[in-house]
């Protein structure tokens, strides 16, 4: 079985939300065995697709500090 690919949400690389929450554990987590990745929330349709599409591959989807609208909310929920 391929490693767990592993998705992170947010506003931004530059957020230190973010940079404290998840980027940094990015290295551990790819050490034990996960594929993390993280996708910026821009707020557009293209990059709410890229989400889901992306939601669609993860084992597990945590969102950073960006409340979604429940419509996309519950997209992601099936998605995931």
């Amino acid at each position: 079985m391929a490693n767990p690919h592993l998705l992170f949400v947010s506003k931004g690389e530059s957020a230190s939300s973010t940079r404290y929450r998840a980027l940094q554990y990015f290295p551990l987590l790819r050490r034990n065995g996960w594929q993390p990745q993280h996708l910026t929330d821009d707020r557009s349709l293209s990059g709410r697709l890229r989400i889901l599409q992306a939601a669609r591959r993860a084992q597990l989807v945590v969102v950073l500090r960006r409340p979604f609208a429940n419509p996309f909310r519950s997209l992601l929920a099936r998605e995931a």
